[in-house]
């Protein structure tokens, strides 16, 4: 079987000698194959680094997914509050790679990345959803209940134009948040009884875009992911430092100590030049990598769409350029994953541009691989 897929990816011009092959335990299984490029036990230090001192007891370790509605996870029953979010690759992850030696927490999401996730924990009043944010304008409200018991729970904000909101846990008084600055923020909530809580979140004045929320326990370190998919997102958008959605806005924030980025689809249908793609995406990285180290994976197939200007393609070979050229790992789905046809056969898409839950599953099941070898 190995042989036979090195022989495949010779023939597509995937193989070269900075690409490796590795099996999962279940090695055999298409989901158990991941190409990886540019990966040895040497790379990604910071996350190996944060990963010892969460297993040791010290810290939590932070993985950021940055994507476009691929790394949302659209494309399985319904865009909002389906199997969609429950299936989503970071969520799917956690899900894989929770263990009692070592937590992996799906409960830190970004807004629209999950916050549903099939289990109701999300119900908005009157709230809008809008990219990646709850937007809160005065009076509408929306609640986040945890899924686990917790001590702490965190809500990453944007605040702009004097915007200002309250909070209650449990239904108790509510406490007001004054305007400080306009952009990003952190309100922490500490000293809750270990046990599951309803945060709700009201408007008062302008406008809040709620952007992540976390319920953790600080005396059991875990692995927090982070879900920052962006539907329509190209890497431009996430490369821009003037976006509120830019990750020159979030990094601070979340400080990840892993980036793993995802992106290439959109670029294709906009017409972006595959050579200001490859510049966005080193820009982007640059962005991530003062905090943690950066996964690169290339896009999922998709069927007959456009016409457009460049092949898509020509984004997945810019991408593997650029890992080659600053030694980034990078997971190669594209050369698992073949063409539309050959995916469409494996029963992987939900339709010509997202995956299924199945999909979603051989994506996730490949991650974890990875992520067990550190």
């Amino acid at each position: 079987m190995r042989s036979a897929i090195i022989r495949h990816l010779s023939r597509r011009g995937f193989l070269g000698g900075s690409l490796a092959l590795a099996l999962s335990p279940s090695a055999g299984s298409a989901a158990g194959i991941e190409a990886l490029r540019n990966f040895d036990r040497h790379k990604l230090p910071k996350f190996r680094a944060a990963l010892a001192e969460t297993r040791a007891g010290k810290a939590d370790t932070r993985i950021l997914y940055e994507g476009d509605s691929i790394t949302r996870g659209i494309g399985t029953i319904r865009q909002w509050g389906g199997e969609a979010y429950a299936k989503a690759v970071p969520q799917r992850v956690a899900d894989i790679m929770n263990a009692p030696g070592l937590k992996w927490s799906r409960e830190t999401m970004m807004a629209l990345g999950g916050l549903a996730g099939g289990d109701g924990r999300l119900s908005t009043a009157g709230a809008m959803v809008a990219a990646n944010a709850i937007r809160l304008e005065p009076g509408d409200a929306a609640t986040h209940t945890t899924a686990v018991a917790c001590t702490r729970f965190e809500a990453l904000y944007y605040a702009s134009g004097a915007s200002s909101f309250s909070y209650a846990i449990d239904d108790g008084a509510e406490t007001a948040v004054p305007y400080s600055t306009t952009g990003f923020h952190r309100l922490t909530l500490s000293g809750l009884t270990p046990s599951i809580h309803a945060v709700r979140f009201t408007g008062l004045t302008g406008t809040i875009r709620l952007l992540a929320q976390h319920g953790h326990s600080p005396g059991t370190p875990e692995v927090a992911i982070f879900n920052h998919g962006i539907s329509g997102a190209t890497v431009a958008m996430a490369a821009d430092t003037r976006s509120p959605y830019s990750v020159a806005n979030t990094i601070p924030q979340i400080r990840p100590h892993l980036s793993v980025i995802n992106f290439g689809l959109n670029d294709w249908q906009k017409g972006v030049a595959p050579d200001e793609f490859k510049a966005s995406l080193r820009a982007l990285i640059n962005l991530c990598t003062p905090t943690g180290d950066v996964i690169l994976e290339t896009s999922n197939p998709a069927g007959p769409r456009g016409p457009y200007a460049y092949p898509l393609s020509a984004y997945r070979q810019a991408m593997r350029e650029l890992s080659d050229e600053i030694a980034c790992p990078l997971i190669d789905t594209a050369a698992i994953w073949g063409d539309y046809d050959s995916a469409v056969a494996r029963n992987l898409m939900s339709d010509t541009l997202h995956p299924n839950a199945a999909g979603y599953d051989e994506k996730a099941e490949r991650h974890a691989a990875l992520f067990r070898q550190l």
